[in-house]
């Protein structure tokens, strides 16, 4: 039998088969409830990530009063982390902070002391903006005004004590409860550069609907259970076809089946056609690393009692590992490292628009060889399987 024909007699199964169908449907249902959610709280969620570059202590002082704005989240970050955050709608602004910030302000001067950049589809960035350039205005305000201040008391032999200092910046912190506007540099990111960015809607379902995939792909693996049987040996063995082949032309409909969901997902969830061509490649690869997994999975299961019982941990650990939807901490370096053999971390570099192609076949090609050996050594004996 041509392994295209043992694919499509197992599409066809499959499409008939309510169960695997529902699975799918709410698979996808599920994904763009959970993207909807996200992408709410995301917008409700007003997000500065600062970049500090200033030589001196005022960069930090400002960021310390930009965390007790009410419904401001601050994150602190370095230029290239933050402009891809950006990019994927993870903060309305990038707050970049010059080195001679610190310089500039204290000697009363505000031109060119920071830029603001803006994400492309964000509403709220000029209200997220607003509380960073008060801080900055109070900032220069309180420096300028004690350089004159003191300038001019030395002039009238009068002595300004740090004491006097102190007294005077209380009274200003009263004074200035509100902001004004500062001469910063505002800066609209160019949505050119950032076309291969997945965002918004499509990204946050897309995401929820690759880690609920992982759980169909490795039940609907449960005939892998069976491969290490001889007599299924045997019998793909007179069609022709080894226990590489079946794999690959059954697997292949599973796999067919999730891609058909994820167009889904795409169209509803208003993801472009760009969007899709340029997470389309690594779709594919995550989809043949996650039937390297499910052979893995279901041949040490041994059983579809087992394989039930054993798939949604593994969804779970590696829906966690691969940070779709919860990004991986950056303190976890060991974690990083680990998760890069996860199909769901190739995805979110994909997503990012920063795809990894080269680490992806790899891992995806140790998947299936790994989950082939474990098939072959588990091969029972001829006078114990059937």
């Amino acid at each position: 039998m041509k392994w295209y024909r043992l694919f499509g007699i197992r599409l066809k199964a499959f499409l008939k088969d309510g169960f695997s169908v529902i699975i799918i449907i709410l698979a996808v249902v599920m994904a763009l409830a959970l993207g909807y959610q996200k992408l709410h709280e995301h917008e409700n969620d007003l997000t500065a990530i600062m970049v500090d570059m200033d030589r001196g202590n005022y960069g930090q002082k400002l960021t310390s009063e930009l965390r007790k704005e009410e419904n401001l989240k601050i994150y602190e970050s370095g230029r290239k982390s933050a402009m891809k955050d950006l990019a994927g709608d993870e903060a309305e602004v990038v707050v970049m902070l010059h080195e001679d910030f610190t310089e500039k302000i204290s000697a009363g001067e505000y031109s060119d002391v920071l830029d603001i950049y803006f994400a492309p589809s964000s509403a709220y960035g000029s209200t997220v903006a607003e509380p960073v350039i008060s801080n900055v205005m109070i900032m220069w305000m309180d420096e300028a005004l004690i350089s004159r201040m003191s300038d001019f008391l030395e002039k009238e032999g009068i002595a300004f004590s740090e004491e006097d200092e102190k007294d005077f910046r209380r009274e200003m912190a009263e004074i200035w409860k509100h902001g004004s506007t500062a001469k910063t540099k505002q800066i609209i990111l160019d949505t050119d550069e950032t076309e291969k960015q997945a965002s918004g809607w499509f990204a946050f379902s897309a995401a929820w609907y690759l880690v609920l995939a992982l759980f169909y792909i490795l039940i609907s693996g449960s005939w892998m259970t069976e491969l290490s049987k001889r007599s299924i040996r045997i019998r793909s063995a007179r069609e022709g076809m080894g226990t590489a082949g079946m794999f690959g032309s059954m697997g292949l409909a599973s796999a067919a089946m999730v891609f058909g969901g994820f167009i889904v997902v795409t169209v509803i969830s208003g993801g472009t056609f760009e969007m899709f061509l340029h997470t389309a490649p690594m779709m594919l690869i995550y989809l043949v690393g996650t039937l390297g997994i499910s052979l893995c999975a279901c041949t040490l299961s041994g059983s579809l009692m087992a394989l039930m019982l054993t798939a949604p941990f593994l969804t779970f650990l590696f829906g966690t590992m691969s940070g779709l939807i919860v990004p991986l901490p950056q303190w976890a370096y060991g974690l990083e490292l680990i998760s890069a053999a996860v199909p769901g971390r190739w995805m979110q570099t994909a997503l990012s628009g920063d795809p990894e192609y080269i680490k992806a076949l790899v891992f995806a090609a140790i998947w299936c060889l790994l989950g082939l050996f474990i098939c072959i050594i588990r091969k029972k004996p001829a006078d114990g399987s059937e």
